[in-house]
């Protein structure tokens, strides 16, 4: 069985502001705010760097507000009402670029790091098909960054992030690996999927076989997976969760519609984050342990995304096209 960890403090401490930025005088909410800082530190560390970066927002919204407008008119901007309240009290343009600002400073930082390391990448809701000298072929999904290595005793995949399909030349002389943080996927003649999401990893085979090895994540020795098996791992945990899933599901996000066999709300959630033209906030519990599937179209992340929350008792609010947020309930019901 497959655990999986608890809502990201900064996910959390973003969904806090937007929600005080809506209310800023509700006491109730403060309370609930403040209660939530002091249940860890990773939340308290959170929160004093979400609350620096709205104050400089703030400040800079400010300013431009000072600003003459002697010169072209500025596009009136359209209001975005959430499904569930009216819209806010306070000017909208301020808490949407509070937000904004929040958004970009946590999350911009280690995209750029991660395409720094990077041979290829892609952007959100890309792919991109590669194909090695030896003949081997990679095809990339959105929003992943791997790195290549080309030696004469082995062939080495980095996934830095995200998530890409191998169809792989097999070479007994040179092993095809790819490599996910702690973990190892070594080719023995396939066609397999690895996706690396935070400290989650997978792997699924499509056709053949391969072998796992992940020293930190509770996978020690090498564990061989063969068609239409999977295998979920966390690093740093000791828990592993291995299915069978429907081949035919493995990679089908290239043709833009998902497919999914078994796979857990927060790795459906951060499927979709790759797809989404902007920031995903998740704010509450997940129920982690429920197995979904389906078929999703991934040209419309939105849509799917509230489907998927509302199924699962979550209200689920978009700003402006580019903010949607997923609130989760402390006692989420089953659908």
């Amino acid at each position: 069985m497959t655990t999986h960890p608890g809502p990201d403090p900064t996910d959390e401490a973003i969904s806090w502001q937007i929600r005080l930025t809506d209310a800023p005088d509700d006491p109730a909410l403060r309370a609930a705010c403040q209660a939530w800082q002091d249940a860890s530190p990773e939340n308290g560390q959170a929160w004093r760097k979400a609350e620096r970066i709205r104050r400089l927002a703030g400040a800079a919204v400010r300013a431009e507000g000072a600003a003459p407008r002697h010169s072209v008119p500025r596009p009136r901007a359209i209001p975005a009402i959430s499904a569930r309240r009216p819209p806010f009290r306070r000017p909208l343009a301020a808490a949407t670029a509070i937000a904004a600002t929040l958004v970009m400073a946590v999350s911009l930082g280690p995209t750029l790091y991660d395409r720094f390391r990077a041979d290829y990448t892609t952007g959100v809701a890309g792919s991109r098909q590669l194909t090695l000298a030896d003949g081997s072929e990679i095809l990339l999904s959105a929003e992943t960054a791997i790195s290549i290595r080309m030696a004469a005793d082995r062939r080495q995949v980095t996934l830095i992030r995200g998530e890409a399909l191998f169809t792989v030349r097999h070479d007994d002389r040179r092993p095809f690996l790819v490599r996910a943080g702690s973990m190892t996927t070594r080719d023995i003649g396939t066609i397999f999927e690895v996706e690396r999401n935070g400290p989650r990893r997978r792997v699924a085979v499509r056709e053949g076989m391969v072998g796992v090895m992940a020293p930190t994540a509770g996978l020690p020795e090498e564990t061989r997976l063969a068609t239409g098996e999977q295998i979920e791992l966390t690093e740093g945990s000791a828990h592993i969760g291995r299915q069978h899933v429907d081949p035919a599901t493995i990679g089908s996000w290239h043709s833009g519609l998902l497919s999914v066999d078994s796979t857990s709300l927060a790795d459906l959630i951060a499927t979709f984050r790759r797809y989404y033209p902007g920031y995903v906030v998740v704010h509450g519990p997940l129920p982690a342990m429920q197995r979904v599937g389906g078929v999703y179209d991934l040209r419309h992340p939105a849509d799917a995304l509230r489907m998927l929350g509302e199924a699962h008792g979550a209200s689920v609010s978009e700003f402006g096209g580019h903010l949607l947020v997923m609130s989760f309930r402390d006692t989420p019901r089953t659908p």
